[in-house]
């Protein structure tokens, strides 16, 4: 990998001249570091302007591990927890004002207390308040927020099982018995969608009523995301129905094709990103999928992903994580005062890059005309020397 990375070539004709179209972004585009993590993660998460990654309990490692991030770069580890979260973590979100975790109480594979489940809250995702609800025979797989609602799924002597919270101090079971096992939740759209075992989907307004919807899959469903209108969900894709990713624009009329299905799923900056074998695929529509990034660390299986400010932050085992940036997009907006005005789109927050111009998109004919810091999802650009140019070229480069 070169030490300077060429975001995105955007070429620009000279504004008397037609502009290049540009391209939609490509799902190989992105930049990518590995920062080490505390041993004992487990789960990711992103809200409240932080990023969160979080384990329990777990054999030979100390209970209660936390880091978290501001820009997923860097990142501070809180280990041990002053007051650590009590089980395993199957999942983690962010509400209006806590982080809510969820699991089991188990320490390994096969522990007896593995069938009880638990869900905690904290402010800030290093303190964590004891169990708000420690449920028997009731292990939670997924936990989301959404229209002033928590909701967390998983099962109860082998059936779906689904609890709701507006405060996620007090739960209450929704005494929703569906035929497996729940194991994903999203919220879109005004929406709860729940998904598990056997093409289980079941969709809820409130959190507390809930109604099945008819799907083109028997196969157990791992995981779903929401994003730009459309719900992505993954499922085990089975030679019996070669069924591997539905979708949804309201969550309850599903199609189905025959797509890798990468999970778990996050959406972010127009793409959702699944975890696929020790790489990650990504797709703008959740039915035709490439390839984002393949091979961490020569085989290192992630196993968690989130996004947010503008970075996916995937956790993989041991407790590494890398952070997933799209690559800024640079177009042309007009002009002013005979300077072209450009804008960039896409990037990270906080990202420092260079505009740079050339007149015939030399490999050693670039100029650096301005550095900036990205602050938003849309940056202005101007460039107020190329008033003497026929033709300019713009690009921007991330030292």
């Amino acid at each position: 990998m070169t030490k300077e990375r060429v975001a995105r070539v955007a070429a620009l004709m000279a504004w008397a001249f037609a502009l290049q179209p540009l391209r939609g972004q490509d799902a190989d585009q992105f930049t990518w570091k590995w920062t080490p993590g505390p041993p004992g993660l487990q789960q990711v998460t992103y809200g409240n302007g932080v990023f969160l990654a979080v384990g329990g309990t777990l054999w030979q490692v100390p209970a209660g591990v936390s880091a978290t991030s501001r820009d997923g770069a860097r990142w501070t580890a809180h280990t041990p927890a002053p007051s650590p979260i009590a089980g395993s973590v199957a999942s983690v979100a962010p509400g209006n004002s806590n982080f809510v975790a969820v699991g089991n109480l188990g320490a390994y594979a096969g522990d007896p207390a593995a069938s009880n489940g638990f869900i905690q809250f904290s402010p800030d995702g290093v303190n964590w308040d004891p169990p708000a609800l420690v449920t028997q025979r009731m292990p939670l797989a997924a936990v989301v927020y959404g229209k002033g609602t928590y909701v967390a799924v998983g099962e109860t002597n082998g059936l779906g099982a689904i609890v709701s919270s507006s405060d996620s101090v007090h739960w209450t079971s929704r005494e929703f018995k569906y035929q497996g096992p729940l194991r994903g939740v999203a919220f879109g759209e005004g929406t709860f969608v729940a998904v598990g075992d056997s093409g289980a989907v079941v969709t809820s307004a409130n959190g507390i009523d809930w109604v099945p919807s008819l799907v083109p899959t028997p196969d157990r469903i791992y995981s779903v995301a929401y994003g730009n209108g459309i719900f992505v969900a993954a499922t085990e894709e089975t030679p019996q129905s070669y069924v591997g990713v539905i979708t949804s624009a309201d969550g309850t009329n599903w199609v189905g094709a025959g797509a890798p299905s990468p999970w778990p799923l996050a959406y972010g900056n127009g793409l959702f990103v699944g975890i696929a074998g020790v790489g990650l695929d990504g797709s703008t529509n959740g039915l035709r999928w490439s390839t984002v990034w393949w091979g961490f660390l020569g085989g290192v299986q992630p196993v968690a992903i989130a996004y947010g400010a503008g970075t996916f932050s995937v956790l993989v085992g041991g407790g590494g994580l890398f952070y997933i940036r799209p690559a800024p997009r640079l177009g042309w907006t007009g002009e002013t005062s005979g300077a072209p005005d450009l804008t960039l789109t896409g990037g990270w927050l906080g990202m420092e890059a260079r505009l740079q111009a050339s007149t015939n998109l030399s490999v050693t004919n670039w100029t650096d005309l301005l550095t900036f810091t990205n602050s938003g999802s849309v940056t202005p650009l101007q460039d107020r020397s190329a008033t003497d140019y026929p033709r300019r070229f713009y690009r921007v480069a991330i030292p």
